[in-house]
């Protein structure tokens, strides 16, 4: 056999540097300090019942495991979109939790958007988990609850989505600012919710990863006081950096217009959601959707939107077309095209997340498409 061969047939069954160092690492550091599996993978994601915002998250939805902030300021549908988000979780047989801060919490309207509690639940028979609202005083008993909530809910039940909304962030107070302790606030050192925030942070978010809670912080955005430089940003929200380098999603919500022709009779707002940041898909997506105040998000109305800005309807005049289908906006669904068009746009949105992620349809098992280093192979002579 020549050298190189037999330089070769050596090197195969030369051990990696890996197996070698592994063995000791577990023993100097522990068992569960080195791995060589990844630990934060998503098993599950909660869609926000809107194909718009699910779309430029880039994935079906909210991720479980993860934390997932929306920001916004006044009325800009916060808790409404979090609402939806725990109906879709109780819909699919899951447990929600709401931590509810505000003391602005609406059952009626809960209910209008789907989401039931005990009372609801026992009036319909309906065969879910009712909501539980938590009211935490503090932003420690926050942490407190939203820990304990996740790890017994994960052992009496395995596989069942969690989802937990915390409502709001802004609205919690700090330690130092309870009031059935103390009464005078003058000494109250600013930042101290931020701080509380970020310890708490730094230990919830490997809690959730290891029960797979889709943990969703709701938070205000309020304008600084004092001078602001001209063209510079006067806007700030409470315990922002601790939340933001914490979060695998952050959502930021913006009321651009209203629904309807007058503004004292509009029947909802048009918002438009921007993914500033975003871990699972390539972030600095945005959303545009009306939301109705009597039933939600228009879910088929961006849906046709986009069906529309993708080329699989056109529009002349006041008609939509599609193929040899003429229509109206508002008969879209008794159209006889509405589960075709659907399919077509779910498809072109597949495919356009494909590309995004470096990946396309139909690929074949040899190709890579990561940057893999290649073996150097000693050729023969």
């Amino acid at each position: 056999m020549p050298k190189d061969n037999k330089i070769n047939e050596q090197s195969t069954k030369k051990l990696r540097i890996t197996d070698q160092l592994l063995p000791l690492a577990k023993k100097k550091f522990g068992e569960e300090s080195v791995s060589l599996e990844g630990l934060s993978e998503i098993f599950d994601y909660i869609s926000t019942q809107c194909f718009a915002l699910d779309t430029a998250i880039g994935r079906p939805g909210i991720p479980t495991g993860r934390l997932t902030v929306i920001q916004g300021k006044e009325a800009s549908g916060k808790t409404s979109i979090a609402i939806q988000i725990m109906a879709e979780c109780q819909r699919r047989g899951g447990v929600c939790l709401y931590l509810e801060c505000e003391s602005a919490f609406e059952i009626e309207r809960a209910a209008s958007l789907g989401l039931y509690t005990k009372e609801y639940v026992d009036k319909l028979d309906l065969d879910v988990e009712p909501l539980i609202i938590l009211r935490p005083r503090t932003i420690p008993e926050a942490f407190s609850m939203i820990e304990y909530w996740s790890k017994k809910v994960r052992a009496i039940d395995p596989d069942c989505l969690i989802c937990i909304v915390w409502d709001s962030v802004a609205a919690t107070p700090p330690t130092s600012e309870d009031s059935e302790k103390n009464e005078d606030y003058s000494y109250v050192m600013p930042g101290a919710a931020a701080r509380e925030v970020s310890f708490g942070f730094r230990r919830l978010t490997h809690v959730i990863n290891e029960n797979q809670v889709a943990l969703i912080c709701l938070n205000f955005i309020k304008e600084k006081i004092g001078n602001i430089f001209p063209g510079a940003d006067n806007t700030a929200t409470i315990a922002q950096r601790p939340l933001g380098q914490h979060a695998s999603v952050r959502i930021i919500l913006n009321v651009i217009g209203t629904v309807g022709e007058k503004r004292s009779k509009s029947s909802g707002i048009k918002v438009l959601a921007k993914i500033n940041k975003n871990k699972i898909a390539p972030p600095h997506r945005e959303a545009e959707f009306n939301f109705l105040f009597d039933k939600g998000i228009d879910n088929d109305g961006c849906m046709l939107d986009m069906a529309k800005a993708r080329g699989i309807i056109k529009s002349s005049g006041g008609f939509l077309t599609f193929e040899d289908i003429r229509f109206r906006r508002n008969q879209w669904r008794d159209s006889g095209c509405y589960e075709e068009v659907i399919a077509q746009l779910k498809e072109k949105v597949l495919l356009e997340q494909q590309n995004l992620l470096g990946q396309q349809q139909n690929i074949d098992n040899e190709e890579d498409y990561g940057p893999i280093p290649k073996k150097v192979q000693v050729e023969d002579d």
